[in-house]
C-alpha cells in the first residue's frame, strides 16, 4: 500500500545518504586518467614523428653520401684537367728554350730535360667548365650535409624526448620498448578512464535520486496524511448520517401516538420521511465520494510504485483530488424539533 511505498522510499533514501561524497574524488581520478591517456597518445605521436624523422635521416644520409661521392669525382676530374693544362703550358714554354739561354721561369741556362707537350691538353674553356661543375657538386654536397645534420639533430631531440616521456609514463627509457608496450598501455588506460566515467555517472545518478527523494518525500507524506484524514472524515460522516437515518426511522415509528389526529401524524410522518430520504441521499453521495477517493488513492499508489520519474504527475493528481474534496459541501441536518401538543 501507500504506507509500504513510503517506507520503501525512506529506506532507499537511507541507502543514498553518502551519495555525492565520492563525486569530487571520482572527478579528480577522471581528470588524472584523461591526462594520462592524453599523454600516452602524445607519446605515440612523438614516436611516430621520431620514426618519420629517422626514415628521412636515412634517406638524407644516403643522398649526402651520393652527392659527396659525386663531388669527389668532379673534383678529381678538375684536378686532372688542371694538371694537364699546366703541363701543357710548361711544354709550350720548353719549346722556346735554347741551350745557354736562361729559362724565364727558373733562370737555368742548361735545359737537360725540358717539358714535353701532353697528348691531350684541355683548353681554358673546358677547364673552367670542369671547375664550375666541381664547385656546384661541392655546394650540393655541403648543403646535403647541413640538411642531414639538421635532421640528425631533430631525430636525436625527438628520441631524447621520447625516452624521457617513456621513462616517466612507462618506466622505460628505451624507444623500442616504449613502442612495444605503448598500445597495450593506451588500451588499459582508456578502459580505466571509461570505468571511472561510468562510476562517476552512477554517483551523480545516486546524488540526483537522493535530491529527488529528499524533495518529494515530505510532499508525499503530507499528501498521504491529508488523504488519510479526508478518508477518515468521510467515513465518520457516513457513520453519522447512517446513525441519523436510523434515529429518524425510530422516531417515525414512535410518532404516531404523539399526534391527536391522523392528519397531523401523516404530515409529521411525511416530513420525517422526506428528511430520511434526504439523509439517505447524502449517505449515498458520501459513499460514492468515499469510493472515488479510495480509487483515486489506489491509482495514486500504483503511479507512485511504477517509477520515481512519475512523482510529479502523481502529485498533480493528488492536488486535483484535494481541490475536489475542498469544493464538496456535505449536508448537515438540523436538530429535529418534536412537536408538542
Amino acid at each position: 500500500g501507500q504506507k509500504q511505498e513510503l517506507e520503501r522510499m525512506r529506506a532507499e533514501l537511507q541507502t543514498l545518504a553518502d551519495a555525492g561524497e565520492k563525486r569530487q574524488q571520482l572527478l579528480a581520478q577522471c581528470d588524472q586518467a584523461a591526462q594520462r591517456v592524453s599523454e600516452l597518445h602524445a607519446l605515440k605521436d612523438l614516436l611516430k614523428e621520431y620514426e618519420t624523422r629517422k626514415e628521412s635521416l636515412s634517406r638524407a644520409r644516403h643522398n649526402c653520401a651520393a652527392l659527396s661521392s659525386s663531388y669527389g669525382e668532379s673534383s678529381e676530374r678538375y684536378l686532372r684537367l688542371h694538371q694537364a693544362f699546366l703541363d701543357e703550358q710548361a711544354g709550350i714554354l720548353a719549346e722556346r728554350l735554347t741551350e745557354g739561354t736562361p729559362c724565364p721561369v727558373c733562370g737555368a741556362v742548361h735545359h737537360p730535360t725540358p717539358a714535353r707537350l701532353s697528348a691531350y691538353a684541355p683548353g681554358r674553356e673546358e677547364l673552367e667548365t670542369s671547375r664550375q661543375e666541381a664547385e656546384l657538386a661541392r655546394q650540393k654536397a655541403e648543403r646535403a650535409a647541413r640538411e642531414t645534420e639538421g635532421l640528425r639533430a631533430e631525430c636525436n631531440a625527438r628520441m631524447e624526448e621520447a625516452q624521457k616521456r617513456g621513462q616517466t609514463l612507462l618506466g622505460t627509457g628505451s624507444v623500442e620498448e616504449c613502442a612495444a608496450v605503448l598500445p597495450g598501455e593506451i588500451e588499459s588506460s582508456v578502459n580505466t578512464l571509461n570505468e571511472l566515467k561510468s562510476r562517476l555517472r552512477e554517483e551523480e545518478s545516486r546524488s540526483a535520486r537522493r535530491e529527488t527523494l529528499s524533495g518529494k518525500l515530505p510532499c508525499m507524506e503530507e499528501e498521504m496524511s491529508a488523504q488519510t484524514h479526508t478518508l477518515q472524515e468521510l467515513e465518520k460522516r457516513i457513520a453519522s448520517l447512517r446513525a441519523q437515518a436510523e434515529s429518524l426511522k425510530t422516531q417515525l415509528q414512535g410518532m404516531v401516538l404523539q399526534f391527536s389526529t391522523g392528519e397531523e401524524a401523516e404530515r409529521a410522518c411525511a416530513d420525517l420521511t422526506k428528511q430520511i430520504g434526504e439523509i439517505r441521499k447524502e449517505v449515498s453521495e458520501a459513499e460514492q465520494k468515499l469510493t472515488e477517493t479510495r480509487e483515486e488513492n489506489r491509482n495514486w499508489q500504483r503511479k507512485r510504485s511504477r517509477s520515481a520519474d512519475s512523482l510529479t504527475n502523481s502529485e498533480r493528481a493528488s492536488a486535483s483530488l484535494r481541490a475536489g474534496l475542498r469544493g464538496t459541501h456535505f449536508w448537515k441536518p438540523e436538530s429535529l424539533r418534536t412537536r408538542k401538543h
